[in-house]
């Protein structure tokens, strides 16, 4: 960087010996890259159209970029600057968000070198805390011109920010869970419903393959049309499915000299040696039958070019391969759709299922209604991004094997409005911002959270409604356990014309006598 000063003295909540010494414990200043937290700053650089969104953590005398979009080349490839170039260190000082619209003018950062030399205008932060309430640092968006960021881009902001901390104390809980399975003599390597080896088993033998022991390529996989099956045919089917995929694309990889690899749900990996190899394990997770078709996308990377780290490796698999997804027609909104459903799952495994379940009770139920093609697709995201604000919602709150207060039931009925504001902010995504809002209307108007009632709840809202309520009757909870179908059944008929529209829950449960 060109400019330089004589080195600021930082503030003293910034050198505090116990916030550093949970800065340290964090795991997060190590400098490995985390493909899962990157997601999270590619979101919200698209979510609110700012060109550089970071994930910055503010030390005694510099600013570490652990998660960055949008950078100067050598910046990004630096990482961090010194505390002269940080706007990150006011948010961690004052331990609350900071909006700057143009920071040239504004005597709290006018001096800051990060406006000559990076060009940083204009920027908003919030703050970055482990479970103790110490401030790690920042996460923001930034642009180089002035901008008055609008309330929603703000409200968007603070919900992410929310779900990034729910995802950074997720993972050191198990950061936990794991240091203390290390001490097991026997470690499970392989996937239990494929039998291909797991991400564990890959992350050994990709470190030994970049240090030159082992095959030179590497490719991730990505099913296309795998949803739709699963919603289709059921979840039975689907890892079924799966099943007869990876026993194809291990036998395909093992002519070829290399291994096979499931990274989870519809993910597959492989390390081989050539990219005939690789166009073969793509042929190999192919499938087609009546009313289906199943692909795959793919983003490969030699190991031998450029002195790759193991998990850079994985970062650049992995970006190329969402690159391919966004080249279909319906990928801005597939790619946005499966980043907040991949951060569900990571958040509240149980809620994904649950959306899951959802999604395809009320795809049938759609259908019992007559409703048309666009309508059913709409239908169909409505119900998988139904609970996508749960994860603004404290883990405190979600998880509470019990009765909720009160005040934390006030909590919990925001999150219809959170995921309306993630939704909207994704052009692809906000046709259905209205019906996750109005997903948990009640027939009567005594739902939330507007208290609309009747027909001026969207149908569309009023089926997600009933399904969402059969699914979590016949699913075992914290606080209740499983009812049969035929109960739910009954709970349904009992509430139809109150809680529930008439019409779709005689539509549902005719659908589910049917099943049996």
């Amino acid at each position: 960087m060109p400019s330089t000063l004589p080195r600021p003295s930082p503030h003293p909540y910034i050198t505090d010996d116990a916030r550093i010494a949970a800065l340290e414990a964090s795991g997060l200043l190590g400098e490995d890259i985390d493909p899962a937290l990157d997601r999270w700053t590619r979101l919200a650089s698209e979510l609110i159209d700012a060109p550089v969104a970071l994930l910055s953590l503010v030390t005694e005398d510099r600013q570490f970029f652990k998660s960055h979009t949008g950078l100067p080349d050598a910046l990004a490839q630096a990482r961090e600057t010194p505390l002269s170039h940080s706007f990150c260190q006011h948010v961690v000082a004052q331990r609350a968000p900071l909006v700057i619209p143009d920071a040239r003018v504004d005597p709290l950062v006018a001096d800051n070198l990060a406006i000559p030399d990076i060009g940083v205008i204009a920027y908003a932060g919030q703050p970055v805390t482990d479970d103790d309430g110490q401030v790690l640092g920042s996460f923001c968006v930034i642009d180089t011109t002035p901008r008055v960021w609008t309330p929603q881009e703000l409200a968007l902001l603070e919900d992410l920010a929310a779900g990034l901390m729910g995802e950074i104390r997720l993972r050191a809980a198990l950061r936990m869970s794991l240091a203390l399975q290390d001490d097991l003599a026997l470690q499970a390597r392989a996937d239990a419903l494929t039998g291909l080896a797991n991400r564990r088993q890959l992350t050994d033998d990709l470190r030994r393959a970049v240090a030159g022991d082992g095959p030179r390529l590497l490719a991730m996989f990505d099913l296309d049309g795998f949803k739709l099956y699963n919603d289709a045919f059921g979840h039975p089917a689907g890892d079924g499915l799966l099943s007869r995929l990876a026993h194809k694309l291990a036998a395909v990889v093992a002519e070829h000299g290399g291994s096979a690899y499931r990274l989870g749900g519809d993910e597959f990996c492989v390390l081989v040696d050539g990219e005939d190899a690789v166009a073969a394990a793509g042929a190999a997770l192919r499938e087609s039958g009546e009313g289906f078709t199943i692909t795959s996308s793919h983003g490969h990377v030699r190991l031998d070019d450029g002195g790759l780290s193991a998990d850079q490796a994985m970062q650049v698999a992995d970006e190329r391969l969402y690159r391919q997804k966004n080249g279909r027609s319906d990928a801005a909104r597939r790619q946005a759709q499966d980043v907040l459903l991949g951060v569900l799952r990571e958040r509240e495994p149980a809620l994904d299922q649950h959306v899951r379940e959802v999604a395809a009770l009320a795809h049938r139920v759609g259908e019992r209604l007559e409703l048309d093609g666009p309508a059913l697709e709409e239908l169909g995201l409505a119900a998988e991004m139904h609970d996508i604000g749960k994860v603004a919602v404290p883990d405190s709150i979600l998880d509470k094997p019990g009765p909720l207060t009160a005040e934390e039931w006030a909590i919990m009925r925001q999150h219809t409005i959170f995921g309306e504001r993630i939704l909207t902010a994704a052009p692809a995504l906000r046709g259905v911002a209205e019906l996750v809002r109005a997903s948990h209307e009640r027939w009567d108007g005594d739902g939330y959270p507007d208290g609309r009632a009747g027909s001026e709840i969207p149908f569309a809202a009023r089926i997600v409604m009933a399904c969402d309520a059969f699914c979590a009757m016949t699913s075992a909870r914290p606080y209740a356990a499983a009812r049969t179908a035929a109960q739910a059944v009954e709970e349904l008929r009992a509430n139809a014309g109150t809680q529930f529209d008439p019409a779709v829950v005689a539509a549902l449960t005719t659908i589910v006598t049917e099943a049996g």
